[in-house]
C-alpha cells in the first residue's frame, strides 16, 4: 500500500484535482483553494521528498492530501516535512475527519479556529504558517503562526526540508540557504 506515493518505481508526476468535498463541504473552513499552476509550481523545492499521484485537498496550513492511483490517500506534512499514510480512499479520509480529535490532528483545526477567531482570515492564495518554523526550533504556539502567501510558504519550507532531512534529530543548524 503507499508504493506508488512513496516512490517505488518510476514515480508518477503530480498532478492535480481539488476534491470539491473538502474545499467546499462542512470542513471547508480548515482547507483552502490553490491553482494546480501553483502547486505545482513550487514542488520542485520538495526535491526527492515529492510526492508522486493526485493532490486532492490543501490545508489551512499548506498541508497536502495525496491520492495514488489506487486512490490511497497520504498526507505531505508541511512541519515535519514527511509523507504520511492517512487513508485508504477520499471516503475514507473524510469519514475520520468527523471525528474532532483527528481533525486536530491532521489539520490543526484548533489552531484555524484559533486564528479566526482572532481575526486571522486567509484570503485568496494564502496560508498559515509557523514562523520560524517548528523544525528550526519554533514553538507550535498561535503566537507564533501568520497568514503568508501558500508559494512563498510551500518553497520555503521545502527548501528547508531538503537541507535539513538527512540529519539526526536534535542537529543544532548553523544556516539554511534559501533561493528566490
Amino acid at each position: 500500500m503507499f508504493k506508488k506515493l512513496f516512490g517505488a518505481g518510476k514515480p508518477e508526476p503530480l498532478q492535480t484535482r481539488l476534491d470539491p468535498r473538502f474545499t467546499d463541504g462542512s470542513l471547508s473552513e480548515f482547507f483552502i483553494k490553490v491553482s494546480a499552476a501553483k502547486i505545482d509550481g513550487v514542488m520542485g523545492d520538495w526535491g526527492d521528498l515529492k510526492p508522486a499521484g493526485t493532490v486532492i485537498a490543501v490545508t489551512a496550513f499548506g498541508d497536502l492530501f495525496v491520492t495514488d492511483a489506487d486512490g490511497n490517500v497520504a498526507m505531505l506534512d508541511t512541519i515535519e516535512g514527511k509523507l504520511n499514510p492517512v487513508a485508504e480512499s477520499p471516503e475514507q479520509l473524510l469519514a475520520l475527519l468527523e471525528d474532532e480529535q483527528k481533525q486536530d490532528e491532521l489539520l490543526l483545526a484548533g489552531f484555524v479556529l484559533g486564528a479566526r477567531s482572532d481575526g486571522k482570515t486567509l484570503g485568496e492564495g494564502e496560508c498559515y504558517d509557523f514562523t520560524p518554523p517548528p523544525i528550526l526550533g519554533g514553538p507550535m504556539t498561535p503566537e507564533n503562526f501568520e497568514v503568508t502567501d501558500f508559494v512563498v510558504k510551500m518553497s520555503i519550507a521545502g527548501q528547508i526540508f531538503v537541507q535539513v532531512k538527512d540529519l539526526p534529530p536534535g542537529t543544532k543548524i548553523g544556516e539554511i540557504k534559501i533561493t528566490d
